[in-house]
């Protein structure tokens, strides 16, 4: 364990161990059910505090994707410890009162974060594939870069510089509808490769314009 988790763990003792210090130290240890119920339920909501940044994976989700539990978190925490410190200092209070109204607040707080996780889940997802979508147009657009210049063709090399701009412009969003034209394009542009390779106008014309083509139909289907 490295010296900033152990600086972290301190930072997060701090509460717990002046709580229970000024709990104990005021009140001493006979205290009624509904007294030692609220005590627990603010030392669960501030574990909870602590453990929330670790609910989402750090690399499935991006730092933004946490806030919104952390708030949550710290929300039903506070909360929490202003019910429960309430409750401590009246002492009284009927031990059901106080069951309902602890149960209450962390059932509302469980909903929240569970609706809270499975939206992040998807918005990770969708982050995820959009990442996954960008990076084919990219590295094609790549691949067909790399051919420019490799032809000592003028028209050739134009159409070739035609086929890269078109797929630096195209959308990077996909979709299952495009995949096998996508499969279609990217086979297409090995075919590109190795007809600069081999110095075949006739084959270069005839492969950039099948890509033109592929990346046409594709780029209609997408805005559809």
């Amino acid at each position: 364990m490295d010296k900033k988790n152990i600086l972290w763990i301190a930072l997060d003792l701090v509460f717990i161990v002046a709580f229970n210090i000024i709990f104990f130290a005021v009140s001493g240890v006979h205290h009624t059910a509904a007294v030692w119920t609220s005590y627990g339920f603010i030392h669960f909501s501030y574990l909870m505090v602590v453990a929330t940044p670790f609910l989402t994976s750090k690399e499935k989700s991006p730092a933004i994707l946490k806030f919104p539990l952390d708030t949550i978190s710290a929300v039903y925490f506070l909360t929490e410890f202003l019910i429960g410190l309430l409750f401590i200092l009246i002492g009284n209070v009927p031990i059901k009162v106080v069951v309902i109204v602890q149960v209450i607040l962390t059932a509302i707080y469980v909903i929240f974060m569970l609706l809270n996780l499975i939206a992040n889940e998807h918005t990770a997802d969708s982050l995820a594939t959009q990442k996954i979508e960008a990076e084919y147009i990219k590295s094609s657009a790549a691949r067909v870069k790399l051919l420019i210049g490799e032809t000592s063709d003028k028209e050739t090399e134009r159409m070739i510089e035609r086929v890269y701009d078109l797929l630096r412009s195209s959308p990077t969003k996909s979709s299952q509808e495009v995949q096998p034209i996508e499969f279609e394009i990217k086979e297409k542009i090995f075919e590109l490769e190795d007809s600069v390779a081999g110095n075949s106008k006739e084959k270069i014309l005839t492969v950039s314009k099948e890509i033109l083509r592929l990346l046409r139909e594709r780029n209609v289907k997408i805005s559809f």
